[in-house]
């Protein structure tokens, strides 16, 4: 959790932050600037280029978008 809420970036902190971010936009009514302050005060637009990545990755990637979605069944 602390690597994820780090300033660290490596591709292997990178995107399960991004998942992260996307998790939290998804399943909670939490502003885009709301959730960059719960990552490290990260800004608002990186929040937004996360969510908006993470979604174009679930439509060519059929295993991410089975696991996000098997995450957001057990989250919500």
């Amino acid at each position: 959790m602390n690597e994820i809420k780090s300033r660290k970036n490596s591709h292997q902190i990178v995107f399960p932050r991004q998942v992260a971010m996307y998790l939290c936009k998804k399943l909670t009514d939490l502003s885009f600037p709301e959730i960059g302050k719960q990552f490290n005060d990260k800004h608002h637009s990186t929040v937004m280029y996360s969510v908006d990545k993470i979604e174009q990755q679930r439509t060519s990637n059929a295993d991410l978008d089975r696991t996000l979605e098997q995450m957001a069944e057990h989250f919500s």
